[in-house]
């Protein structure tokens, strides 16, 4: 099937004509199964991974179509973004709500025959593996009726990924995994759907990269917890290595993602197991989050910018701000810098919602508003943003 640009706007024509053309010479680009595409008979909706921000823009240039993606609307508020994501046909979805209005945009744009695309996991990745998908993935991909396009992205998450402290241009492979037909759409469950795209999707990135390609610059901002002495946010880390500035014990990273440890030989010895590699020592902070609970916070002071948006209006105000956990870390307390030295205190149990943007961007939801906090040191929000989402977890069970 031939699809057409005819219907573009010749400015974002021209920006997409850009991308064809020069992200696959740019980035050492390379096209896996593409030739499946020509089965389609209709427009599909894409799915894939998510490693890192860039991958709309490496699908778009493999496919050679312009894609409807999903994207947040607090993105849309960016003056210059915002506009470029709108020429481009983007759709804005509003961030931590159900928005019919994106669906309903999703679907129009099928039925005019252009390409939509999400990514089911509806934030790209901190840990390399694929995240839980947003609920109800499998509910709209089956209300939509359209053919499903996986496509799994490889080699980005040690160039491109949100803790990483220097990006890279390294080479990007796309594959095509799968195409579920509407046919077979109509005869799978939701869940099922899930499954199949989970299957077709996911990658481990460190197992299957090599060393010399792999780094652990910056994931400090990731990992907080020292697993031998249980220090909070004193960890410093080079291409290959990771240390604590508390109790100086090291860790080497070594082939398949393991890990090598060397504790200070003049400090108390661990008792407990350490991590064997990148992937068990996230699952070992996650425990550390939830057996720690408030007091994770209770001891930090950070300096950054505060921001209320409305979903109607936009950035409501900006302001230079302290952040503190007092109350044993059960209070979020925001207090401003400058001017009337105005005060707000969220309760941690109350925050409805929390997402992290560009590694230190902490956007959450209290009482339907949406606030950002914008930290001033590269500590990175993922923490704070995990143990939101364990406490959650914890109190749903």
């Amino acid at each position: 099937m031939v699809f057409s640009h005819s219907h573009i706007p010749l400015f974002p024509r021209i920006i997409l004509k850009i991308l064809f053309l020069g992200v696959p010479r740019l980035f050492s680009f390379r096209r896996v199964n593409f030739e499946q595409l020509r089965t389609l008979s209709r427009a599909p909706v894409v799915v894939g991974n998510h490693e890192a921000n860039w991958d709309p823009i490496w699908v778009i240039a493999a496919v050679n179509q312009r894609i409807r993606y999903l994207a947040s609307d607090l993105i849309f508020r960016r003056p210059v973004l915002g506009r470029l994501l709108r020429w481009l046909g983007m759709i804005p979805k509003r961030k931590f709500h159900a928005d019919p209005r994106s669906v309903r945009s999703m679907r129009e744009s099928l039925a005019r025959g252009e390409w939509v695309g999400f990514y089911p996991e509806g934030e790209s990745t901190w840990t390399g593996s694929l995240s839980p998908f947003v609920e109800g993935t499998g509910k709209l991909l089956k209300f939509l009726g359209a053919p499903v396009v996986c496509i799994r992205t490889e080699g980005v998450y040690f160039a491109q990924n949100r803790w990483l402290r220097r990006k890279k241009i390294r080479p990007v492979t796309l594959i095509l995994t799968r195409i579920i037909s509407p046919e077979e759409l109509k005869t799978l469950t939701p869940l099922a759907i899930e499954e199949i795209l989970h299957k077709h999707l996911e990658i481990q990135p460190w197992k299957n990269t090599p060393l010399g390609q792999m780094t652990l610059e910056g994931i400090e901002g990731a990992l907080a917890h020292c697993p031998v002495c249980g220090g909070s946010h004193t960890l410093s880390s080079l291409t290959h290595r990771v240390w604590c500035k508390n109790c100086h014990s090291k860790a080497q990273l070594g082939a398949e993602g393991t890990l090598t440890w060397s504790p200070a030989p003049d400090r108390p010895q661990p008792t407990n197991a350490l991590p064997t590699s990148i992937p068990e020592w996230f699952r070992a902070q996650d425990q550390w989050l939830v057996d720690k609970g408030f007091d994770v916070w209770e001891p930090l002071a950070l300096d950054g910018h505060f921001e209320e948006h409305s979903q109607r209006l936009g950035r409501k105000f900006r302001e230079p701000v302290k952040i503190t956990w007092p109350q044993g870390g059960q209070v979020l307390e925001i207090q401003q810098t400058a001017g009337k030295g105005r005060t707000w205190a969220f309760p941690m149990i109350n925050l409805e919602w929390v997402n992290v943007q560009m590694g230190e961007r902490i956007e959450f939801r209290f009482q339907n508003r949406i606030f950002i906090l914008q930290l001033r040191k590269p500590l990175g929000g993922y923490p704070f943003y995990r143990w939101h989402k364990l406490y959650q977890k914890g109190r749903k069970q």
